[in-house]
């Protein structure tokens, strides 16, 4: 793995857990501290989050720090069953659409 694949996974990883929480950048960054500028750099890989960047999204977020540098087969966000009700009915066309699609990519087996 090259160095930039590594940051994209990062950045990557970041995002997703923002988007998990339904936060736009501007809240994030205000929430640990940054400016919005910071978390568009970091999440476009412009910039690597700093040690005490990763200390703070880690506490936000309440992952270990590990989290950031997972693939994603191994990425996973712990929910309660009312949150993925919640987000099923908000992305219920979205989500068929990508359960249609690795069932006919056979990513998956019935």
């Amino acid at each position: 793995m090259t160095d930039l694949e590594l940051h994209k996974r990062v950045a990557n990883n970041i995002r997703k857990f923002r988007k998990y929480k339904s936060l736009t950048q501007g809240e994030l960054a205000e929430s640990i501290g940054l400016t919005q500028a910071a978390v568009v750099r970091i999440e476009n890989c412009k910039q690597w989050p700093s040690k005490a960047t990763f200390t703070k999204l880690s506490n936000f977020f309440n992952v270990d720090i590990h989290h950031f540098f997972l693939p994603d087969k191994y990425f996973t966000v712990h929910v309660t069953e009312a949150e993925l009700q919640n987000f099923l009915f908000e992305n219920l066309k979205e989500v068929l659409a990508d359960i249609y699609s690795d069932i006919k990519n056979r990513k998956h087996v019935l």
